[in-house]
C-alpha cells in the first residue's frame, strides 16, 4: 500500500515551458521539459521503478520574410511510453535515446504569396 501511495503521488508529471525572443533579432528560442515517476508492477527482473526526464526539447526558429530564408529546428530527446510498460524498459518507446534533432525545416519566400518549404522529422527508433 505504501508503494502504491508513493507511486500515485509521484505519477503527476512536472512540466515547464517557455519562450525567449531575443531583442533586435529575428531568432526565437523555446523549450520544454517534462518529468515523471514511472511505477512498475511487473514481476521478475523488470520490476524496477524509475524517475525519468521523459521529454526535453529546445526549439530554435526564425520567420521567413519576402526574399529571405527562415527555419525551424527542434533538438532534444522524447520518450513515448506505452500503456503496457510506461516506458520503463521498452526501448521501442524512445524516439531518440540521445540528445539529437527531432525535426527541422527551412522556408523560402522568393515573392509575395509564394512559400517553399523543405524539411523532415526524425522518425527513426534507436534500439
Amino acid at each position: 500500500m505504501k508503494k502504491l501511495l508513493f507511486s500515485t503521488i509521484f505519477l503527476i508529471g512536472v512540466a515547464n515551458a517557455g519562450t525567449i525572443n531575443v531583442a533586435n533579432s529575428d531568432l526565437n528560442f523555446a523549450g520544454a521539459v517534462t518529468t515523471g515517476y514511472f511505477a512498475s508492477t511487473n514481476t521478475g527482473s523488470n520490476n524496477h521503478d524509475s524517475f525519468k526526464v521523459s521529454n526535453f526539447l529546445l526549439n530554435l526558429s526564425s520567420d521567413a520574410k519576402e526574399g529571405s530564408i527562415g527555419f525551424n529546428a527542434a533538438f532534444g530527446t522524447i520518450l513515448l511510453p506505452t500503456i503496457l510498460d510506461g516506458g520503463l524498459v521498452d526501448n521501442k518507446a524512445i524516439l531518440n535515446k540521445d540528445f539529437g534533432i527531432i525535426y527541422g525545416y527551412a522556408s523560402y519566400i522568393p515573392i509575395k504569396d509564394l512559400e517553399i518549404d523543405a524539411g523532415g522529422v526524425n522518425s527513426c527508433q534507436k534500439t
